[in-house]
């Protein structure tokens, strides 16, 4: 699921465990994001959510990509 993917990505890059981080729903509606890029075809679509989850700026990408970047850091998705 890509909500889960993102708490996975998130916590990786923070090196913290997923289950003591904050909760995504504190950012985003993870069914919103699940119901994005959960249905036929969402792979082939041009869908590009960016959003910030504490001090991460955070890309997902409709083919699965995800890239988290230092949120102090200028960057592109």
């Amino acid at each position: 699921m890509p909500a889960e993917a993102i708490v996975d990505a998130v916590t990786a890059a923070a090196d913290e465990n997923p289950l003591a981080s904050t909760p995504l729903y504190e950012y985003v509606d993870p069914d919103a994001v699940d119901m994005l890029f959960d249905h036929p075809g969402s792979e082939k679509a041009e869908i590009l959510l960016r959003l910030t989850i504490e001090t991460w700026m955070v890309f997902v990408h409709a083919d699965g990509r995800i890239r988290v970047c230092d949120g102090a850091e200028t960057t592109e998705p």
